[in-house]
């Protein structure tokens, strides 16, 4: 029943954190859970109010306080800016401190704090980060967290140059919900937009759809969505966007998520990278664009040069799309980590 950790008499403990922002870390979570149980005894660190109601009745879940609740004054001059000076901040290192000495040994999987990651490998736990794409060799913060963590999980294929910590990561390939397939459309004239948490992208839809009469834009993922232009139907909230995908023509922004979801099904999408601290939504779409599997482009570029966007979107390498996804990621990762946690405390 529990596979790789049969020398141990009672399942080893893993303390799995999930961020809050946006709805990629939860969905990682939701894809590696029941796999994940099959090896260690399961306990959901967050901060936030929604995860702690959608898991609490089926798994254990610790939520710490958030860390700019009460606020003291700025880091002004500090690597460790995104941390303020809090009485939220005090209260979540003395719980989670607390939540590391209730438990014997464990690993901690982060997904993604480097502040708890570090405050965890202080406390004596091992940890393994899920590796995002972006730039952090100069932030110091996230340099010594990642050179401290026993392995690094990038949960998408190695399209990188250059990984200082190449040596320690383990490279799944792009994993969803859908199994790799490649979905067959024709649909070149109109066009899907899923903005995710893009607001400069779902601003500008209004603009491209009015531009652009002859086309029909279909907006996924935006609740209450309204558009005076007529040729833009909004589904607001979908449980799945398999069953609503027909055209070639997606655009998107970078979050890895969505990303993974629409490579599997085999379509190449146009990729608004969103600002993030480290770049990492353009760092990805700039990977992707090098393979032939994405085109890197802004809200200007779409409402200035619509047409030349999508001729070289029709270019793009649709054929090894999801050769880079990797349905049986989820195993991977639980493999690995047994492997670590057997490591470490061999």
């Amino acid at each position: 029943m529990y596979p790789y950790t049969m020398r141990f008499l009672v399942r080893p403990n893993l303390l799995y954190y999930i961020h809050h922002h946006g709805h990629g870390h939860f969905s990682r979570f939701s894809l590696l859970a029941k796999e994940l149980q099959k090896s260690f005894e399961l306990t959901v660190v967050c901060c936030s109010r929604t995860i702690e109601e959608k898991l609490n009745d089926s798994f254990n879940v610790v939520r710490l306080e958030d860390k700019w609740n009460s606020i003291l004054g700025d880091p002004c001059f500090s690597p460790i800016e995104r941390t303020p000076y809090s009485f939220g901040a005090q209260a979540r290192s003395d719980q989670f401190t607390k939540l590391i000495r209730n438990k014997s040994k464990m690993l901690f999987l982060s997904d993604y704090s480097m502040e708890l990651s570090l405050i965890a490998r202080l406390s004596g736990v091992p940890t393994v980060i899920f590796k995002q794409h972006g730039h952090y060799l100069n932030d110091p913060l996230s340099k010594i967290t990642i050179d401290s963590a026993e392995l690094l999980i990038a949960p998408f294929p190695n399209l990188e140059e250059f990984n200082p910590w190449e040596d320690k990561t383990i490279y799944t390939g792009f994993f969803s919900r859908y199994s790799p397939e490649q979905k067959m459309l024709d649909n070149f004239k109109d066009v899907t937009i899923i903005p995710g948490s893009s607001s400069e992208l779902s601003d500008s839809i209004e603009t491209l759809a009015i531009s652009n009469p002859s086309r029909v834009f279909t907006v996924i993922g935006i609740k209450d969505f309204q558009s005076k232009a007529k040729n833009v139907v909004s589904l607001g909230r979908v449980k799945s966007i398999k069953e609503y995908l027909n055209t070639k023509i997606v655009i998107t922004a970078a979050g890895n998520n969505s990303i993974a979801e629409i490579l599997s099904l085999g379509i190449n999408p146009i990729i608004v990278p969103e600002e993030r601290p480290f770049k990492e939504q353009l760092h990805k779409a700039e990977l992707l664009e090098k393979q032939n599997l994405a085109v890197k482009t802004s809200t200007l570029e779409l409402k200035t040069t619509f047409e030349k966007v999508l001729a070289k979107s029709k270019k793009l390498d649709s054929v090894n799309t999801i050769k880079h996804c990797n349905k049986q990621a989820p195993k991977l990762i639980r493999e690995s980590l047994v492997e670590t946690y057997e490591r470490v405390y061999e």
